[in-house]
């Protein structure tokens, strides 16, 4: 749960802060999801697209909202080609355990490998995506989408996971969600940056984004199939509609708890030089004098 969080900002505070944020964010998450989530609306969400990463996002996102923009003249922030090459390998960690993630909760092995597979269909269909949009309109694969959006098919079906999707359901929510989240890289992130949103790591691309779709699909193919057959509250009429009061609700409790713990770290203090290890751990001095241009991120030409 704490991964989407921290990363909207991880990189702009200091280790005092990050700890304050984890222990605040642990308490409002398990209220979350247990007396609001769980007891009270009896979400359907065996993936945990709405409990754990659409929390998560916001949470981070409001909080590093309420921190604002941090300065960057030396372009400390910016990626190299080997944090690059590392980010890529953790992608493929992440891609090949993400469906143990989703069926370690199922009650049965009917539904285990149900969510087994749609988690697969999705992730296949999301890094497919993912390659074509970011060849299409950056005319050259980025290392940043592949980092990430080819995840989101995982983020996306989450809540759906045990669902009866068949292969072609899952496929499209994958797809769905790969095409939100490379746009959201290529053209939201800018933007909200724009607009005083610091997003280090992409979160809202990669967990807000897509989380909010899976909770939509939920809703629709809930709303379709209210006779479906599914363990727990799922069975409860008008699930559908609870399922976007749970969205609703998290999104609420998120972004206010959010921007009172990024009040609460900004009033802790930040580091005086953003992105840099220095002023909270013994390491090499940092650089000193006019900023050097950092390494470029390889390019993949679409055309080879």
């Amino acid at each position: 749960m704490l991964t989407p969080c921290p990363s909207t900002r991880v990189t702009q505070v200091g280790p005092t802060q990050v700890l304050t944020l984890a222990l605040l964010e642990v308490v409002v998450y398990a209220a979350n999801k247990r007396f609001l989530l769980i007891e009270l609306i009896g979400i359907a969400d065996i993936g945990g697209t709405v409990v754990i990463h659409c929390f998560g996002a916001y949470f981070g996102l409001a909080a590093a909202w309420v921190l604002g923009v941090p300065k960057d003249d030396a372009g400390d922030s910016d990626s190299s080609s080997i944090s690059d090459i590392f980010s890529l390998i953790g992608t493929v960690f992440l891609w090949l355990y993400w469906p143990s993630f989703v069926t370690a909760m199922p009650g049965d092995s009917a539904q285990e490998t149900t969510a087994l597979l749609n988690t697969v269909f999705a992730l296949l269909a999301s890094t497919v995506t993912t390659f074509g949009i970011s060849a299409w309109m950056e005319r050259s694969i980025r290392p940043v989408d592949i980092q990430n959006a080819t995840l989101a098919g995982g983020v996306a079906v989450g809540a759906t996971a045990n669902f009866a999707l068949s292969p072609t359901g899952a496929l499209g929510v994958g797809a769905l969600a790969g095409l939100i989240s490379a746009l959201g890289f290529i053209k939201v992130q800018p933007m909200l940056e724009g607009k005083g949103l610091h997003d280090s790591c992409g979160v809202h691309n990669l967990h807000g984004m897509p989380s909010v779709l899976g909770a939509l699909i939920t809703f629709v193919f809930l709303l379709i199939n209210d006779d479906c057959k599914l363990n727990g509250s799922c069975q409860e009429e008008g699930q559908a509609v609870m399922q976007l009061v749970a969205l609703g609700v998290t999104v609420a409790v998120a972004v206010l708890t959010g921007a009172l713990t990024g009040a609460v770290l900004k009033a802790i203090g930040q580091p005086e030089r953003k992105f840099v290890d220095q002023s909270a751990w013994s390491a090499s001095p940092p650089p000193t004098g006019p900023a050097t241009a950092p390494n470029s991120p390889p390019k993949i030409d679409a055309q080879a």
